[in-house]
């Protein structure tokens, strides 16, 4: 049994995580951050009710869709902290750089926020991968992939002109490098500390790499916008591939 000390203890940690939780979503809604699977998911379900019978397969697309959206709201939550912290006020980036807990929670925040972001792209391609036949069943189902993969039709349409842009530009020369880097080789924070050992006299690199640092989080933010953005236009993509199955659910 819990002694009385415990579960004063337990009711203490419920209420600051709880007051902890309701501080990052104050500060995704101060900045525009829309929750996702609520307010998307009956819109995708009832926009493409029509090709149930035909790919929801024991819920399969259900089932990714869902996973999609809390994907995008736990990319939102990342995104949110690495703010928080920000505006909590990091250490400025100069020789004899102590950091602080913020600084290492910042960067801890910073790169998962990253690897969120390149992993909810990956469920996108997992959930078209459902619908066109010339991907179907392809083991290789990266978002970078799947967009080469898409049947020709679709080429001249604004909704895959719009992913393909995202994928060649965004995706490709900055979220998935910099999601390697902190995956296969340091983590950001890491980085920070073991320039400052190797270039400490150098006040030009220090400088750039602060910019670098606080300018991550606004990036981030416009990335979820756009992510979640793209959600329509992910679903009129599926939709334009079945134009004579379209009923009046599907419109």
């Amino acid at each position: 049994m819990l002694s009385k000390l415990d579960l004063k203890l337990n009711r203490e940690s419920l209420q600051i995580t709880k007051n902890h939780y309701d501080i990052i979503v104050g500060v995704a809604e101060k900045y525009k951050l829309d929750e996702c699977y609520n307010s998307r998911n009956l819109e995708f379900k009832n926009c493409i009710n029509y090709l149930k019978n035909k790919f929801n397969k024991e819920g399969q697309v259900d089932y990714i869709w869902d996973d999609l959206l809390l994907c995008i709201d736990g990319l939102r939550y990342s995104i949110a902290s690495v703010l928080f912290y920000k505006k909590l006020g990091l250490t400025p980036i100069v020789a004899g750089y102590n950091p602080s807990n913020i600084d290492w929670l910042f960067c801890f925040f910073l790169d998962d926020g990253y690897s969120r972001l390149y992993s909810t792209w990956n469920r996108v391609g997992n959930f078209l991968n459902v619908f066109f036949e010339e991907i179907k069943n392809d083991k290789n189902i990266y978002f970078d992939k799947v967009i080469d993969k898409i049947n020709k039709d679709c080429y001249g349409n604004n909704y895959y002109f719009k992913l393909k842009k995202f994928r060649d530009k965004e995706y490709k020369i900055i979220i998935n490098p910099y999601r390697n880097e902190i995956i296969h080789n340091q983590t950001s924070y890491y980085a920070i500390i073991k320039n400052l050992v190797e270039k400490s006299d150098e006040s030009e690199i220090l400088e750039k790499q602060q910019k670098d640092r606080d300018e991550k989080p606004q990036f981030l933010a416009e990335q979820y916008q756009f992510l979640y953005n793209s959600l329509e236009n992910i679903i009129n993509l599926v939709k334009i591939q079945f134009p004579n199955e379209v009923n009046k659910d599907g419109v």
